[in-house]
């Protein structure tokens, strides 16, 4: 998700007001599955030429497309390929990437979503080595929260020697977040910096054992 760009100068539609430039993108760009960013010049000019890749990425992941053409301004492109395609974003919506990556272009991979919506099928945060939903403080308590709210057993990670209840919480955390979170639900990605049996199976590099 990005906030959305002023809507003053790039006209509306129906009503809406567009969030890109994506009705001058259109004179110069178009829609391509191939491109990396998911867009390609189609016209020669400043910075750009026929079939030329669009756009470069940002340092939040996603990708961004500007240049003279486009009133100077860097835009999204996951919005300007919403809005080139199917119109103006409507307020109080974004646009969420299904798979969870935001440098996946593709016009399959793109939904409308609330911001709520859209924060459910982020990634865990970076450094995590458990999924999102299982949480340890820094006294070692281990509870498993999703919406605000606990679910399951709350155990002393330092109780667990065989990891038998990480597992079970584990196991919790994904079943609830998958019920709770719906079609936005992301389990996919635990940010593990460990081989994935030291979560979610076998005794041999568990995380706990000194």
């Amino acid at each position: 998700m990005t906030k959305q760009t002023s809507t003053n100068a790039f006209g509306s539609l129906n009503g809406l007001q567009y969030s890109t430039p994506a009705i001058e993108a259109s004179r110069h760009l178009h829609y391509d599955h191939t491109s990396p960013t998911g867009l390609r010049w189609f016209d020669t000019g400043p910075g750009r030429s026929i079939d030329r890749v669009a756009g470069g990425p940002a340092r939040d992941g996603y990708w961004r497309v500007g240049g003279k053409c486009l009133g100077s301004h860097q835009v999204p492109a996951h919005r300007l390929i919403w809005e080139m395609t199917y119109g103006p974003i409507p307020d109080g919506l974004v646009i969420d990437h299904i798979d969870g990556n935001p440098a996946n272009n593709r016009l399959d991979n793109l939904r409308l979503s609330t911001t709520r919506l859209n924060a459910y099928n982020a990634k865990a945060r970076n450094g995590r080595y458990l999924p999102k939903g299982l949480y340890i403080s820094a006294c070692g308590r281990c509870t498993v929260i999703v919406k605000g709210e606990a679910h399951g057993l709350t155990f002393n990670i330092d109780d667990d020697t065989t990891g038998e209840l990480l597992n079970a919480a584990c196991e919790t955390a994904r079943l609830v977040t998958l019920a709770l979170h719906g079609e936005f639900a992301n389990v996919t990605d635990h940010y593990c910096q460990l081989p994935i049996e030291a979560v979610y199976g076998d005794a041999e590099g568990d995380p706990w054992v000194k």
